[in-house]
């Protein structure tokens, strides 16, 4: 079993194996970080799109109870998860099988990508909860609204927000 699930790390780019077997969780560089920016970039604009269409009264109560929990958490790797889990709660709104297999594919690499970032801005600023909070309130405004254009418009802005921070503060990759 440990050997699978070293193998499923693998494949889904989180784990790497040097030339005697061993393995290490995979750093991040400034490439990876692009490449993972653009795929988040095309997925959740459609998703953030789908969701302020088809989100349910229900969804909405599962969003804001998300947002209330990351304005309460007491660590970084706390706020976290809870940004991924808000981004998954906003795929379950757009419900759509097939994004929802692509987040699946990159969901590993995504979290580590959250993690990482959110990490290093954290020992720079230590504002990433508060920035989280309101970015996720924004987005989730939009969402309330129905307008699917803007809530694609707000996902893009969401997310460029990261890179800009992390172009602006010249990360040297992510780890």
């Amino acid at each position: 079993p440990v050997r699978e699930a070293t193998l499923v790390l693998e494949r889904d780019g989180l784990l790497v194996f040097d030339e005697r077997g061993g393995c290490r969780v995979r750093s991040l560089d400034d490439r990876d970080f692009e490449e993972i920016y653009e795929i988040r970039l095309l997925l959740e604009c459609e998703v953030f799109r789908l969701a302020a269409i088809r989100r349910t009264d229900a969804q909405i109560t599962l969003l804001e109870r998300n947002i209330a929990q990351m304005e309460r958490a007491k660590s970084i790797a706390k706020v976290s998860l809870l940004d991924i889990e808000f981004h998954e709660l906003m795929l379950q709104a757009a419900d759509n099988s097939r994004l929802t297999r692509l987040w699946e594919i990159m969901r590993g690499q995504i979290q580590l990508f959250t993690a990482s970032l959110q990490r290093q801005a954290n020992d720079l600023t230590a504002d990433v909860r508060e920035t989280s909070v309101e970015g996720h309130r924004e987005c989730l405004s939009i969402i309330i609204s129905r307008d699917s254009e803007r809530a694609a418009d707000t996902a893009r802005l969401h997310l460029e927000t990261w890179r800009k921070w992390m172009l602006t503060n010249k990360c040297e990759g992510l780890r």
